[in-house]
């Protein structure tokens, strides 16, 4: 496709949600305000059970269009019938909880046909239960923005899939989104990856995100990392991945397996930790995973507010980067 960076391709946003009539109000409002009017909204609603579809309906405007679709318990299926819905030249994705900017698209369409560029995303600030915000991105250099091969993605996915846009013809060669029961939630970080072998992905240090933090994003997370092992071993069929660089990806699956472990006081959590250590490359994981080891010889209830007070400096600093924006 030759498109010049100059041109509004119309844009296809694609949102799967189930019962989240409580927020999708606010996704919707923040993608039909978009300074960049040249878009389409598709609504892939897994037949909520509350009143997802009357907030829906109390928008009058030409530009969406809501679909009852049963995904089975697999949100990639929602997001690729979503495409195959969609008419527009670029897709992106928005969970139904999370919101826009206003110049979000704006911004990033211009970057998407740079050379070399296979995806754009961007930072985020926290909304909801903020006090348990995971990390922001740290770009060094007031830099605009960054770009990440495949090797950073996989090491450690920076990808936030609410602020990703890329070609429908690039999603359409790679397959789509896999949806193997064991990719549930971790079938976006395989598309990057797999979209990070047509180019880099370029994530914009501005935050045009918000991105919402529950409570439950506490929930127990031993089994998605288990299965994240799975991602890796497909990667490696397809020869992406090398012996150094599948030894790297261990290393720091061990690390959050060994921290889901952790949260839910599972002992177990101290052999992935020894095999995070093994495994690892780079003293900072290591020192990481010797520091959470000592951990489990505290109390459940001490040990969670060292992890507090550890968590509370860490977003400190991290807000202190991020002042600018």
């Amino acid at each position: 496709m030759n498109l010049s960076q100059n041109r509004t391709p119309l844009v296809s946003v694609i949102i799967p949600t189930y019962n989240h009539a409580q927020f999708i109000g606010k996704a919707i409002e923040s993608v039909l305000c978009q300074s960049y009017n040249n878009l389409e909204l598709i609504i892939v609603d897994n037949y909520s059970n509350d009143n997802t579809r009357e907030v829906v309906q109390t928008f009058k405007d030409n530009r969406y269009q809501y679909f009852s679709f049963s995904n089975k318990g697999i949100i990639a299926a929602s997001r690729n019938y979503g495409v195959s819905q969609s008419k527009g030249e670029v897709i992106s994705f928005l969970d139904s909880d999370d919101e826009w900017v206003k110049d979000k698209l704006k911004k990033q369409v211009k970057h998407l046909f740079s050379d070399g560029i296979s995806c754009v995303c961007s930072n985020f600030l926290p909304i909801g239960d903020v006090n348990l915000s995971r990390s922001h991105l740290k770009f060094q250099n007031g830099e605009s923005f960054q770009d990440f091969s495949y090797n950073q993605i996989l090491l450690n996915n920076p990808v936030m899939n609410s602020s990703a846009i890329m070609l429908k013809d690039s999603f359409i060669k790679l397959g789509g989104l896999d949806e193997n029961p064991n990719f549930i939630a971790i079938e976006d970080w395989d598309l990057w990856l797999r979209a990070s072998n047509l180019g880099n992905i370029r994530i914009l240090a501005e935050p045009l995100i918000n991105y919402r933090i529950h409570d439950n994003n506490r929930r127990d997370k031993r089994d998605v990392h288990l299965r994240s092992g799975d991602l890796i071993k497909k990667h490696q069929s397809l020869g992406y991945i090398d012996e150094k660089l599948m030894r790297a990806a261990n290393g720091n699956r061990f690390l959050l397996l060994g921290k889901a472990c952790l949260d839910v006081n599972d002992w177990q959590g101290i052999k992935y930790y020894i095999r995070a250590f093994r495994y690892s490359i780079g003293f900072h994981n290591k020192l990481r995973a010797v520091v959470c080891i000592i951990l489990f010889l505290f109390p459940k209830n001490i040990r969670r507010k060292i992890i507090n007070v550890l968590q509370r400096v860490s977003l400190i600093i991290q807000k202190n980067i991020y002042h600018k924006w």
